[in-house]
């Protein structure tokens, strides 16, 4: 079997499976890439890790012959990534040439004997959506930064989707902090009947979304225990979390003691010029609303920091105190003027942007020690 395709081309959806690809398997296998060919033009490379997996497809090549194969990942992919021009590819019984301008390698390829059946054709569910690919992979972004990082909380460490009659909602947490992304009804096409469901996906698998390209809808296909999105360059498998999401609805505040509403950029470059005294102070900020300004402060053994800035307020006064982790991360998710809402000094921060109100950030306070 021979095949010719485009070095950057190939790079590309090299660099996108590679991300499913444990580094480490007491599976041989599972550290390989499979690699499919279809005459004329046809390859497509798959890989999984067995709670998830990854194939994508492309044209363009020149393809003499149907034909599956394994090769190590990290071997092919730092292969590839060290070339320069056109891949040049012959497969001959178990070793495969590739040729790329002056620079020859000859690889060992693996059966598939050893390797789990691949979910290329899954066709379990009638219950499917169809989404803009950019629309969700917007929503996803805004999320993921708010997901449990420990792991020692399964169920927190992914994300929920809470799709309703009216609306997809996209929701994540660390106990300290929640974001809810809505998806409204006129933006979602239900492919067969309409249905609800309320699941946890993984955050690699949506991350890995959330990094990718593509044109068009996203088709995503609901089962009892995986989830499949089909883009028209990429499909992804993953299974769903076993655990119970916390009732994320019960801490999002309805009533509120202030409000303040104050340029993105400002609140930013304000929080930037007090992490010289915030880091030691654990990172602690404080924020206090004040008429037409919010005063922003740390202090610590090193030193004492406050910073004024211009906002809009409802002439109420609070001060509240934040790891400014949280508000950096907030503010890296969106753009446009940005509304802060207490419900009390020690209470749940409401934070959205002004040109997004189908994303609300909910922050819990830091006490006074």
């Amino acid at each position: 079997m021979k095949f010719t395709c485009d070095r950057k081309e190939l790079k590309e959806k090299l660099d996108l499976v590679s991300k499913v690809i444990p580094a480490r398997s007491p599976k041989e296998s599972l550290s390989s890439i499979l690699i499919n060919t279809e005459p004329p033009d046809k390859m497509s490379l798959y890989g999984t890790d067995i709670n998830m997996s990854l194939n994508v497809s492309f044209t363009g090549c020149e393809v003499d012959e149907k034909v599956s194969f394994l090769v190590p990942a990290k071997l092919l992919k730092d292969i590839i990534d060290n070339l320069s021009s056109d891949i040049i590819g012959n497969l001959d019984e178990k070793l495969l040439t590739i040729t790329s301008g002056s620079t020859t390698y000859h690889l060992s390829t693996q059966g598939l004997d050893d390797y789990p059946p691949p979910d290329i054709d899954w066709q379990r569910s009638d219950n499917a959506i169809s989404i803009d690919f950019r629309l969700f992979k917007n929503s996803i972004k805004t999320v993921i930064p708010f997901t449990d990082k420990s792991n020692y909380r399964p169920a927190l460490s992914g994300v929920l989707f809470d799709l309703r009659e009216n609306e997809l909602r996209i929701v994540s947490t660390d106990g300290n902090r929640l974001a809810v992304q809505k998806v409204i009804k006129n933006n979602i096409k239900f492919l067969n009947d309409q249905f609800v469901t309320n699941l946890i996906l993984p955050t690699l698998s949506l991350s890995i979304l959330a990094e990718s390209e593509s044109e068009g809808d996203i088709i995503i296909r609901f089962d009892d225990s995986k989830v499949r999105f089909d883009t028209t360059d990429f499909s992804i498998v993953t299974s769903i979390i076993d655990g119970n999401f916390p009732k994320y609805e019960t801490v999002i505040p309805n009533k509120f003691v202030a409000r303040a509403t104050v340029d993105k950029n400002s609140l930013k470059d304000s929080v930037k010029r007090i992490m010289p005294i915030c880091r030691g102070n654990g990172g602690v900020v404080s924020i206090s609303v004040r008429k037409d300004k919010l005063i922003l402060g740390s202090k610590s053994p090193t030193g004492i920091v406050s910073d004024e800035i211009s906002a809009h307020t409802d002439n109420k006064e609070i001060d509240i105190m934040f790891d400014a982790n949280y508000i950096n991360d907030f503010l890296s998710v969106g753009t446009g003027p940005v509304n802060i809402e207490p419900s009390g000094e020690e209470s749940p921060v409401k934070f959205t942007f002004t040109n997004n109100q189908e994303f609300i950030h909910i922050a819990m306070p830091i006490g006074e020690e």
